[in-house]
């Protein structure tokens, strides 16, 4: 069986429009910010406290390969309960 590898993503950290700081995967933008660098997985799990997840494996600052993982169980009234959740290291 031959086996697929999934693409490593790269994820930067910048200073956008109203100096307010921004993920992207798009280095063109990110270069608009002139110290832009690889997101850390401090900087992806605090975009996620947000709302904002990247999806798929993703290369940090520091040289490792994060994925978002999140646990969860339907809860009484139908919804999802979720307990843990954050990028956690693969690589």
């Amino acid at each position: 069986m031959i086996q697929t590898q999934m693409e490593i993503k790269k994820v930067y950290s910048f200073l956008g429009e109203n100096n307010s700081w921004d993920l992207t995967e798009n280095e063109e933008v990110a270069k608009q910010d002139k110290e832009f660098a690889l997101a850390s997985i401090e900087d992806l799990n605090d975009m996620a406290c947000g709302g904002y997840i990247i999806e798929g494996k993703i290369l940090t600052s520091d040289g490792k390969v994060v994925e978002w993982f999140e646990e969860s169980e339907e809860c009484e009234y139908g919804g999802m309960d979720y307990y843990e959740c954050g990028y956690r290291i693969v690589q």
